[in-house]
């Protein structure tokens, strides 16, 4: 018997955000907030392509439940920096800091548990934002 395989990952492009308007005021995006925009979007895609979705968003104050992508984006790129919390189908957590005007940097950590026994950071490793610059 052979153990099904996931499916490529195929990227994403970065949605149009709501908060972009009132931040921007019709302005286009800057390069650097299309580079991040890009990537985070597709950090999303690809995280939950492994099985794991963001569920809330810490921007420093309080955790903000989330449903989609495009929530999570909305709120993400209104601050300098967040916390999200990725859960998968097993109730497991963990959480990845964004901190937005880092470029292609913008994924600057994430938490893990030692062993690795649910995948988190495996998936996370076989992220690279360089894909999308």
């Amino acid at each position: 018997m052979t153990t099904p395989t996931a499916a490529p990952f195929t990227a994403v492009a970065a949605p149009e955000l709501a908060i972009d308007k009132l931040l921007y005021r019709g302005n286009p995006v800057p390069a650097n907030g299309k580079l991040e925009r890009r990537i985070a979007a597709n950090l999303l895609a690809f995280m939950a392509s492994k099985g794991w979705n963001v569920c809330t968003v810490f921007d420093g104050d309080e955790l903000v439940p989330v449903v989609t992508a495009l929530d999570v984006m909305e709120l993400a790129f209104d601050l300098d920096e967040v916390q999200l919390t990725f859960t998968n189908a097993a109730g497991n957590e963990h959480r990845a800091v964004l901190i937005m005007g880092n470029g292609i940097d913008i994924i600057t950590d994430w938490g893990f548990t030692v062993g690795d026994p649910d995948g988190f950071n495996a998936a996370m490793e076989g992220f690279d934002a360089e894909d999308y610059a």
